[in-house]
């Protein structure tokens, strides 16, 4: 809906915590799907401390990632 919509401030948040979602039940690739979506959005609309969180939950899922999605996510996410 707030796709839809055109709200960039309530897309942001609603992909940030889908990202927490699918964390909290072990989805790690869909969770940094999410969290880098909600971090791209965040940035186009200089939300730069809401970025900055997204950021530190992506690293967070990253590390909980198994290797190879862990490696191929962080080499992408260093750009």
């Amino acid at each position: 809906m707030v796709a839809a919509s055109g709200d960039l401030v309530g897309e942001g948040y609603v992909l940030h915590d889908l990202g927490r979602v699918n964390a909290h039940l072990r989805r790690m690739e869909q969770a940094v799907q999410y969290y880098s979506r909600s971090a791209r959005i965040r940035e186009r609309i200089l939300d730069h401390s809401g970025a900055a969180a997204v950021r530190a939950d992506i690293v967070v899922a990253l590390g909980s990632a198994t290797g190879s999605m862990r490696e191929r996510d962080l080499s992408g996410f260093a750009r």
